[in-house]
């Protein structure tokens, strides 16, 4: 295992990155990886405890995030903009060992909590105003699907409508934005780091079993 690798717990967050940075420093290492527990989730709030962690850490040239989540590589991407000293990179799965990392789980319903099966249905020119109609509509669900419709590419205006209803749905833990396009996953980090308290997963409609 590299020097330089560090474990980071979700019941210790910040005491975590605090450890590694100044056993990184005390290292004379350059360069700092983070083995992130999988239940640290790409969020505005983790962003804040690394920044904080790093304050005054000028010895960093580089920053790596390793997480199975793909919505690390988004948050890698705003970190840097915060770092511009710091080169910040993130790693799907797990760091290189000699054992190889199990594939990370695809977001099919399974994954859902156990519940009713809400769908929030957007149309081709869905915006803020629909979106927020469609999510309110829902009720108390604990967890939903938000589908784009598939002859359209998800707008990003649909967030908006989604964070501003959330503020009424005090019980929904859980959302998966639906949708081929690639794209869906930029909207899935933007959502995730303005409603933190929302665990936000994406899916193709087939994977999630909806057409």
């Amino acid at each position: 295992m590299p020097a330089d690798l560090h474990a980071v717990s979700a019941a210790r967050v910040g005491e975590d990155l605090e450890r590694a940075v100044s056993e990184t420093r005390k290292s004379g290492s350059n360069r700092l990886i983070l083995d992130l527990d999988s239940d640290i989730r790409a969020s505005a709030t983790f962003a804040d405890h690394v920044i904080a962690a790093l304050g005054g850490a000028d010895f960093l040239d580089e920053l790596v995030l390793v997480h199975a989540s793909p919505a690390f590589g988004f948050l890698a991407s705003a970190l840097q903009l915060r770092l511009q000293s710091v080169r910040v990179k993130a790693k799907q799965g797990a760091w290189l060992s000699s054992e190889p990392a199990p594939p990370a789980p695809a977001p099919t319903p399974s994954a859902a909590p156990p519940g009713d099966r809400a769908i929030a249905r957007l149309s081709a020119k869905a915006d803020a105003a629909e979106a927020h109609a469609q999510m309110l509509a829902l009720g108390e669900a604990e967890a939903c699907f938000v589908v784009f419709d598939a002859s359209a590419r998800p707008e990003r205006g649909c967030i908006n409508g989604i964070v501003e209803a959330l503020e009424a749905m005090p019980k929904l833990e859980q959302i998966t934005l639906v949708h081929d396009s690639p794209s869906i996953g930029f909207l899935a980090s933007s959502l995730s780091l303005r409603a933190p308290r929302i665990t936000v997963l994406t899916s193709s409609p087939r994977d999630a079993g909806i057409h």
